[in-house]
């Protein structure tokens, strides 16, 4: 019998205010971008502390579950 992996993905979402592909619009009005895929969370916050250096304060970790 196989067994199924359960795969954990990490991105970092920040707001935006110009317009490209990875944009999701929210009903507040706001549009996140979906930034990187890693496969753990100390390369995510790398990557969302060197973002956050860039300027956008606002990024965040988001941990994706995929069954």
């Amino acid at each position: 019998m196989k067994k199924l992996l359960s795969i954990i993905l990490f991105t970092i979402l920040f707001s935006v205010i110009s317009f490209s592909q990875n944009i999701t619009e929210c009903e507040n009005g706001t549009y996140l971008y979906m930034s990187g895929k890693f496969d753990n969370s100390n390369s995510a916050v790398e990557h969302k502390n060197k973002l956050v250096e860039m300027g956008y304060k606002d990024a965040f970790i988001v941990k994706l579950n995929n069954k």
